[in-house]
C-alpha cells in the first residue's frame, strides 16, 4: 500500500571478463521483480535500465529479441528503457551495430510499447 510502482536493472553482462556474472535471460533478471509487485499489489513495473554487453553481436541482438517477446508476454510491464552506454569492463552501446538496432526497432514498434492509459 506504500508503492505505486516497483522499478528494477537488469543486465546481461556474462562477456564482461567478471567471472562473477552468469549468462542472464530477462525471465532470470527480472522475474523476481515482476513475482514480488505481484504479490504487493499487483503494482506495474518499471525496468528502468537494461542492457545486454555488446562483445558478441550476434548475442546482444539475441538478448534484444528476447526482451522484446519477454515485454510482449508480461503485461505487469508499464516502461522500459536501454542502457546505451559503456563502463570500465562492459559496454551495451548498441551505435553502430545493425542488428542490435533492427532488434531494438522491432521491440519498440511491438503492441505491448504503444502505450496505454492506465485507470486504477
Amino acid at each position: 500500500g506504500e508503492a505505486d510502482i516497483v522499478a528494477v536493472d537488469g543486465y546481461d553482462s556474462f562477456r564482461c571478463g567478471n567471472a562473477a556474472h552468469d549468462l542472464q535471460s530477462p525471465t532470470a533478471l527480472f522475474n523476481p521483480a515482476l513475482r514480488f509487485a505481484s504479490a504487493h499489489g499487483g503494482v506495474p513495473v518499471f525496468i528502468s535500465e537494461w542492457g545486454s554487453d555488446s562483445r558478441d553481436l550476434g548475442a546482444q541482438a539475441r538478448f534484444i529479441r528476447q526482451m522484446g517477446s519477454y515485454v510482449n508476454a508480461n503485461g505487469a510491464i508499464a516502461a522500459t528503457m536501454y542502457w546505451d552506454d559503456g563502463g570500465d569492463t562492459c559496454n551495451y552501446r548498441v551505435d553502430g551495430h545493425p542488428a542490435s538496432l533492427a532488434a531494438l526497432a522491432a521491440m519498440g514498434q511491438s503492441a505491448a510499447l504503444q502505450g496505454s492509459v492506465l485507470v486504477r
